[in-house]
């Protein structure tokens, strides 16, 4: 960790001026580093300690930080991680019943189905345990019926009473898939035998008995409205079967890897397999044709699944990962990480709203949705109570701090959201975007109060003035604007950047304002007149990010250049250069006391710095995508950080009072 003191910089404008406030004496806090939520959580500082660990080692023995790794108690919104009694092994299969409350679990090492509440993890009824494995469950459509295959054993149950009603036999091998006809009143099983058998749900009877695999099958589904099956497995090929005649309707793909997982989408227009070749492949079931070809997982996919209303689809892999796809487009969207062994089930809930994984780690996982892309920006609201956060998905979500509750999610824009900021008495929020517009928001509504539009390109930055009644934003056709918010006018329009505006802040009193700038430079103008006052220069790669100190004295910038510089507003000299992160410094930020600077780096972490002291600096690990932003909760306690792994992550910055005190 090098910080350079007083390192000259290339100055323009006048050496000294009156533009600066001096509100109050900073107070001093100590601070922490250890996450307390993230949102929605997708990995233990476990599996970034992995990756990253020669990373993190050359940080501490190179540069003298001290690293904290990203554990969170919370999850925003909220995730669980269902622990099943020890002994049962892997979880095999996991199936919602129909309003989501429960979800039915087949468990390998000691043979079970279990049922559990959603809510809390407990156990509702254990309807079965045997000293084999069971490898497949299923939840009827009216969820009055449960269905598992274990060796040579289907079972029937009661969901509501636990009560068995039918044991059907007739596999010779292990049954390896179940799935109910969307009337319920057929039941599909799959077998290594290599057979698909049929059974009439009220009475027990075989049915037809589909024979053409040339080797174990894995999956079957009926399609949406129940006239065909496809069933697939280790030959490589989906066989397409007529339910009513038993005959075989087509085919789809040449025999090729071993297919673990089949799914219809909810239109019945495509079929999704989850293949040995770490490929997840969507198939036409008018044509028979291959429509994507879906890459990313680094290990066999075991299952797919699709979103009730068919706009996604969920993986999981012997990579140990979740991931969810945009469809039609094949976009992957995220990578859900946290369990330690191999996926063996994935499953939306109904309301599309959570995805519950099961794994070889004997446990279950229910992720909630949050941002479907990369976060972008995030912001509390006065009161500390509500987080922002705003995503390339087009969107920005308001959360619940104290409960991690989705409240509201704002859509309109046309194209990513870039920047937010909210208005100091919380009730407007500002969203910037590539659609080359801000929105003003109704914070507690979500209606849309005006939209702004003059920017000629991609706005990239908003901030409020202190006052509330001016708006700043910065755009990629190199200017900034000073906007009425009351009357949506132009103040001001600022020109001299020769590049792309990054960020905006004002100054505490409301007088100045900086911009950062793909011209590697920061500039301050007076917000009265609009005329430049200084350009910071001195970075020597983009600058992305700008704050002021609250006590107006100081503007902190971070760089593509790797570094964060902090400013002396009055005479424009550089009083530091910070060198420590390992990638660009995208986010700086300061606490209302002015104690600390928080760096935020495209290196996948965030670098906590006592300017106080000159401590050593702590280093927060956690997240494993590029951190874009970071921001101060209004009384200094969490830090909150968004990043590009689709997280929001808020770390508690004063549980070491006593420690850092000496208490």
């Amino acid at each position: 960790m090098r910080v350079k003191s007083g390192s000259p910089a290339l100055y323009q404008g006048s050496r000294t001026h009156s533009d600066t406030c001096n509100p109050s004496a900073r107070v001093r806090s100590s601070w922490a580093a250890y996450a307390r939520f993230s949102i929605p959580r997708t990995s233990r500082a476990t599996h970034v300690g992995m990756r990253w660990s020669g990373c993190l080692a050359a940080m501490v023995a190179v540069l003298g930080l001290a690293v904290t790794a990203g554990f969170a108690d919370r999850v925003i919104p909220p995730v669980q991680t269902l622990e099943l009694a020890p002994g049962f092994g892997s979880v095999r299969e996991v199936a919602f019943n129909p309003d989501g409350t429960q979800v039915a679990v087949a468990t390998e090492r000691r043979g079970s189905v279990q049922l559990l509440a959603v809510a809390d993890g407990s156990l509702v009824h254990m309807l079965d345990e045997r000293a084999d494995g069971v490898f497949a469950v299923a939840v009827s459509g009216d969820g009055t019926l449960v269905a598992s295959g274990s060796f040579r054993v289907v079972s029937l149950w009661d969901r509501l009473s636990g009560r068995a009603l039918h044991t059907l036999t007739g596999h010779n091998d292990w049954v390896t898939a179940v799935a109910f006809s969307p009337d319920g009143a057929t039941l599909a099983t799959a077998s290594y035998d290599m057979t698909v058998r049929l059974w009439d749900v009220t009475d027990g009877s075989t049915g037809h008995v589909l024979r053409g695999h040339t080797d174990w099958v894995h999956a079957v589904v009926f399609s949406p409205e129940g006239g065909t099956l496809a069933s697939a497995g280790a030959d490589g090929s989906v066989s397409l079967w007529d339910v009513t005649t038993g005959a075989k309707l087509g085919t789809l793909g040449a025999q090729g890897a071993r297919i673990h997982g089949v799914a219809f989408s909810p239109d019945g227009s495509l079929i999704a397999t989850a293949s040995e070749d770490m490929h997840v492949r969507l198939w036409d079931v008018a044509t028979g044709t291959l429509v994507h070809t879906l890459s990313g997982h680094r290990g066999a996919v075991y299952t797919v699944s699709f979103a009730p209303d068919g706009s996604a689809l969920a993986s999981g892999s012997r990579d140990r990962t979740v991931k969810l796809w945009a469809i039609p487009s094949g976009q992957e969207l995220r990578t859900l990480q946290g369990h330690t062994d191999w996926v063996w089930s994935v499953a939306f809930a109904p309301d599309g709203r959570t995805v519950a994984s099961g794994s070889a780690d004997g446990t279950v996982r229910l992720w909630a949705q949050g941002h479907t892309k990369e976060i972008s920006a995030i912001s509390f609201t006065p009161c500390g109570s509500i987080l922002a956060s705003a995503s390339w998905d087009h969107t920005v979500k308001l959360w619940d701090v104290a409960t991690g509750e989705e409240r509201r999610t704002l859509v309109g824009h046309a194209n990513p959201v870039l920047s937010i900021a909210i208005s100091p008495c919380g009730t407007t929020l500002a969203s910037a975007s590539a659609d080359k517009t801000v929105r003003l928001w109704d914070a507690a509504t979500g209606n849309v109060h005006r939209e702004l539009t003059g920017h000629g390109a991609t706005v990239s930055a908003v901030a409020f003035s202190p006052c509330g009644r001016l708006l700043a934003s910065g755009a990629w056709d190199n200017t900034v604007y000073l906007w009425d918010v009351a009357t949506g006018n132009v103040l001001h329009r600022l020109e001299g950047h020769a590049h792309w505006v990054w960020s905006v802040a004002f100054s505490p009193c409301g007088n100045l304002l900086a911009s950062a700038s793909r011209d590697r430079t920061v500039r301050l103008w007076s917000v009265a007149s609009g005329d430049a006052v200084h350009t910071l220069a001195g970075h020597e790669d983009w600058v992305a990010s700008v704050a002021f100190a609250p006590d107006g004295t100081m503007l902190a910038s971070g760089s593509w250049d790797r570094t964060a510089r902090l400013w002396d507003v009055a005479t424009g000299a550089t009083i530091h250069t910070l060198e420590a992160h390992r990638a660009g410094v995208l986010s700086v930020a300061f606490p209302y006391d002015g104690t600390l600077l928080a760096t935020a780096s495209d290196d996948r972490t965030i670098i906590l710095w006592d300017i106080t002291t000159w401590g050593l600096p702590h280093a927060l690990t956690g997240h494993w995508g590029s951190v874009r932003h970071v921001a101060f909760s209004p009384n200094g306690g969490l830090l909150a950080s968004g990043s590009w792994d689709v997280t929001v992550r808020l770390w508690n910055v004063s549980a070491r009072t006593e420690t850092d005190d000496g208490g």
